[in-house]
């Protein structure tokens, strides 16, 4: 259905991420990438309480919505493929003060794949990579959230029941997220950017000691002075503010159902810390249960207006800004029929994986697309990288199943004891759900 197509373009999204599997993902594999989206349109803002008095500006909020999806095809039976890995992203620009802000909202994998190895980390590290090298300079400020908490799964149903998919409990999880952000934003030399600044916190956690302990990421000397040039505990959110002005509420987050039951209690008074507080004794946080939020800021374009201006303006065309993403441009409607579709397909075993990965191309794609709009869409690569795997290793990186979802991966290096959700390797990652 889709052929393998030149990806010289690097200003193309889709492109962009193709080019970089090509260069990271360890082993052989052949791939497709589909790649779904919505036009960027005017939702509300995501703090209650911003620019209050201008209504005007409270409707410079746009929102885009990302599927993204990986087969791959099966070594013993070449004509047949498998859903290996699934993210979806929205993304707000903010034409108030041109910012771009990315929420991770779900990561999930299968189990299904070859040489037990994922693209899902790199295929997350891609995506920020995009935006904080090739579109930066368009904004005033990038920020990336994302909230890790462990889940069986969020996009392959009943892929939790395939034994051979592990899922990483929440310490691990929101260690091997915390390592996708250091090592896309800060380990690498030649990709470090030195303004970006992470934060990670655990609700009910007070230090960072403790945090550490908690996901068995405790570093001493050089590196962690290293570490702490980049991280700090905590939110990136003043003690003293009022919740519902600075935390932004995203779909489907577990900040925003509590933010949301603040405002209904008439409680719009309650500070950020005291909101931190109420959040860790509740919901996702008791039981035992751990979840984690993380928080990457970098600034971009320092001028007035910038080229961030001109995307919002784009937004309020006939054709907001899709030149700049590829793959398959959607409504709303047949967005989430997408998702849904998929949602109601069964990843329980190998054969029923392979059978839901057809009934989603046929069923429905082939159904509702021309071939030509698939073909031009979609893309189907390589990946030849015999020696990749060593270099990850000595990186000593963790895989993930579910991301928000269930994250899986294989033993790697020293975190043999650490499941994952992914697939069985350090890219095995059936990711948890991620808010």
């Amino acid at each position: 259905m889709a052929t393998e197509i030149s990806t010289q373009n690097q200003t193309l999204l889709i492109n962009y991420l193709v080019s970089s599997l090509k260069k990271t993902v360890p082993g052989s594999h052949a791939y497709t990438l589909y790649l779904i989206f919505t036009r960027l349109e005017c939702v509300e803002p995501l703090t209650s309480s911003k620019n209050i008095q201008n209504a005007e500006t409270d409707r410079n909020i746009f929102k885009r919505r990302i599927l993204v999806l990986i087969t791959e095809k099966i070594k013993t039976n070449p004509d047949r493929d498998v859903f290996v890995t699934g993210i979806e992203i929205h993304e707000y620009y903010d034409s108030n003060n041109s910012s771009l802000i990315v929420y991770i909202s779900k990561v999930d994998t299968t189990g299904f794949c070859n040489c037990s190895v994922t693209p899902t980390k790199n295929l997350l590290s891609a995506y920020m990579n995009f935006y904080s090298k090739n579109e930066r300079s368009k904004f005033k400020s990038l920020k990336f959230h994302c909230f890790a908490r462990s889940q069986p799964e969020y996009l392959f149903q009943l892929s939790a029941k395939n034994p051979i998919k592990r899922k990483l409990e929440d310490p691990q999880l929101i260690k091997w997220w915390k390592r996708i952000f250091q090592q896309t934003f800060f380990d690498n030399q030649n990709n470090a950017q030195n303004d970006a600044r992470g934060w990670f916190y655990l609700p009910g956690v007070s230090t960072e000691r403790n945090a550490r302990m908690l996901i068995n990421d405790l570093i001493y000397g050089e590196n962690e002075k290293r570490e702490n040039q980049f991280w700090k505990y905590g939110y990136p959110y003043p003690d003293a503010q009022k919740a519902i002005d600075v935390i932004p509420k995203f779909e489907d987050d577990a900040k925003s159902r509590w933010l949301s039951n603040v405002e209904s209690e008439d409680e719009n008074s309650l500070t950020v810390k005291e909101f931190w507080d109420m959040i860790s004794i509740g919901g996702e946080f008791v039981g035992g249960n751990r979840a984690g939020f993380i928080w990457v800021e970098m600034k971009g374009n320092d001028g007035d207006g910038g080229d961030g201006q001109k995307i919002i303006s784009a937004a309020k065309s006939i054709k907001p800004n899709e030149e700049k993403i590829g793959g398959l441009l959607v409504d709303n409607v047949t967005y989430n029929l997408t998702i849904n579709t998929l949602l109601n397909e069964n990843f329980q075993s190998e054969s029923l994986a392979i059978e839901s990965t057809s009934n989603w191309k046929c069923n429905f794609l082939e159904q509702r697309f021309t071939k030509e709009e698939l073909e031009h869409n979609f893309i189907t690569f390589m990946v030849e990288n015999p020696l990749v795997k060593k270099e990850i290793q000595k990186t000593n990186v963790i895989p993930v199943n579910n991301l928000q979802m269930s994250i899986k991966r294989k033993n790697i290096s020293n975190d043999s004891k650490i499941p994952s959700s992914v697939s069985q390797e350090e890219t095995n990652i059936s990711p948890k759900r991620i808010k």
